[in-house]
């Protein structure tokens, strides 16, 4: 069984949207990217996972530079344009039984690019889509466990899916849309799992601060429906968290792990000048595994069934002399299978 799983995402690690300053070296040579991928390899190194989930990847041959294939088998599923992309990368010792599939009806389009309005998968060709999602499928103790990663739709972070400000720019309300039939994606996803009794984890990059739902007692539906209701193109969702779980079909129910980095929210670097200026160390509460709680209730016991941790890249991981490896910061949950 796998000891751990990570994922990362592999991104330059300039400054986004502003690009006001240079968070880290420069990838304008290919000895600088050189210097990241080192960067890279040296941290998977460290972590010496058994199963990576990566996003923003742009191809096989990227992760094959991080990953030696004498020790993992690699997966990978996007765009053929050299966009992101997500990835796994898995022990050989797992990857013999290993299957993936694309959960390509996570890659959607906006209204105006839908050959049928209320489908949001039938994209126009050539027409910007979302991205897809990663199924790997492994056995362990005579089971089948299936791990989704997923990259979803950034900035609709805390509105509610269906509601978000009427002030917030449009780029916001498209977002939120998006997010919200990808939210009706994974629940079919899920609820296919938990109605053939398989275990399940989903990792990554949800651009989706779930605790904040939680903390702000974010409904379900807007109009204060039940969650276990069959979802229409008119039924008002406002948490994500919330709508997945529903305990439809029977146990149907989530975790969450959001867990802690290790490290400053904030680096401080120096300009040539002597002046400072601060980067901000990673992206903190988007990142996420989703895991049954039938599953965690089959985890073995004792203090270590189940752990999560983080921590960003220390003081050679960030300032425009260093190769910055991602902007967000590997996250890894051991399971006591």
């Amino acid at each position: 069984p796998p000891a751990d799983i990570t994922f990362c995402n592999v991104h330059n690690g300039l400054n986004w949207p502003s690009q006001r300053y240079q968070e880290a070296l420069p990838l304008q040579t290919p000895e600088h990217y050189a210097i990241k991928v080192a960067a890279l390899k040296k941290r998977a190194q460290k972590l010496d996972s058994d199963i990576f989930a990566l996003q923003e990847v742009s191809d096989r041959d990227a992760m094959a530079r991080v990953f030696a294939e004498t020790d993992y088998k690699l997966f990978f599923a996007g765009p053929t344009d050299g966009s992101m992309g997500v990835g796994f990368a898995v022990r050989n010792k797992l990857a013999a039984a290993a299957r993936t599939r694309a959960v390509d009806d996570l890659a959607i389009c906006g209204p105006e690019d839908r050959r049928v309005k209320d489908d949001p998968g039938s994209c126009r060709q050539g027409s910007y889509r979302s991205r897809p999602g990663l199924e790997l499928k492994i056995v362990y103790n005579n089971r089948p466990l299936f791990l989704l990663n997923v990259h979803l739709k950034s900035s609709c972070r805390k509105s509610p899916l269906d509601a978000p400000e009427k002030s917030a720019p449009a780029r916001v309300h498209e977002a939120c849309a998006t997010l919200r039939d990808q939210v009706v994606v994974l629940e079919r996803w899920l609820d296919e799992r938990v109605g053939k009794d398989e275990d399940f984890v989903i990792v990554g990059d949800f651009n989706r601060d779930l605790a904040l739902e939680l903390r702000s007692r974010m409904p379900a539906r807007l109009d204060g429906g039940d969650p276990a209701t069959p979802i229409y193109p008119d039924t008002p969702i406002g948490s994500m968290f919330k709508e997945l779980s529903d305990n439809e079909p029977p146990g149907a129910w989530l975790v969450f792990e959001w867990p802690d980095i290790a490290g400053p929210k904030k680096r401080t670097c120096r300009r040539p000048d002597g002046s400072t200026y601060t980067v901000r160390s990673c992206h903190r509460g988007i990142d996420h595994f989703l895991i049954t709680k039938d599953l965690l209730s089959r985890l073995a016991d004792g203090p270590k069934r189940l752990e999560a941790w983080g921590a960003d890249y220390g003081d050679e991981g960030y300032c425009a002399a260093h190769a910055r490896p991602s902007d967000h910061c590997p996250l890894t949950i051991e399971l006591a299978l």
